[in-house]
């Protein structure tokens, strides 16, 4: 089961890391943002679903890959304009 959260494209999972390396391709400002913003809407879908299933680690733990990503995707747009 690790083995596929582990493909989510939540940063810094390995999913993420290829879902930044392929955002980057086409353009490398805006798509470390929209890889960050990717990450942030997962994870806090997964969180939620985990959440709904009594599953209080799994949220947590999403839940700060959520934060995560979302103070990323905030320092990065402050960086960018």
């Amino acid at each position: 089961m690790w083995g596929l959260l582990n493909l989510l494209p939540i940063y810094p999972l390995d999913g993420g890391r290829v879902a930044r390396e392929l955002f980057t391709l086409r353009d490398a400002r805006s798509g470390v943002i929209q890889s960050l913003q990717l990450s942030a809407g997962t994870a806090v879908l997964v969180a939620a679903y985990a959440l709904l299933n009594g599953k209080i680690f799994m949220t947590l733990m999403f839940g700060f890959l959520a934060y995560g990503s979302f103070q990323a995707w905030q320092a990065y747009q402050g960086r960018w304009r």
